[in-house]
């Protein structure tokens, strides 16, 4: 929604300035939600049950790796 509003702008310097700072603002957004949520899993009772699962999510990171390769070709 914010991209088509953004498209609405007339002036190609004012859409330009705001697709820069729209862009600026989702970087930082997902960089604190990125950090945040590492934060939550690297400290307390989280950390146990996540290393626990980490190999599960290795191997089904491998497998959508692999099946996300083949439904390519």
């Amino acid at each position: 929604m914010g991209v088509l509003l953004l498209s609405a702008i007339p002036g190609k310097l004012e859409a330009g300035v705001a697709l820069a700072l729209f862009a600026a603002a989702t970087a930082a957004s997902m960089a604190a939600v990125s950090t945040a949520f590492g934060y939550v899993l690297a400290r307390g009772p989280l950390l146990r049950g996540f290393a626990a699962l980490t190999p599960a999510f290795g191997v089904f990171g491998v497998l959508l790796g692999a099946w996300y390769g083949l439904a390519s070709l």
